[in-house]
């Protein structure tokens, strides 16, 4: 049985991304509570858009295999 590491290396590449968005995050809510939140929002679209483009097919893949 194959194990497929793409689902580990997107999660990998998810938690850089998310890590490197935490710093943002922080200094916009210096700035204001609303800034936070777009950035956040901001941020949960990209990851969003990372997972439909990366893990969806990943998945199914596995799963159809």
């Amino acid at each position: 049985m194959v194990v497929p590491t793409d689902i580990q290396f997107s999660f990998i590449a998810a938690a850089a991304l998310a890590d490197l968005g935490k710093r943002y995050i922080l200094a916009e809510h210096q700035k204001s509570p609303e800034h936070s939140r777009l950035a956040y929002c901001k941020y949960r679209l990209r990851a969003l858009i990372f997972a439909i483009i990366f893990l969806v097919p990943a998945a199914m893949v596995s799963l159809l295999a």
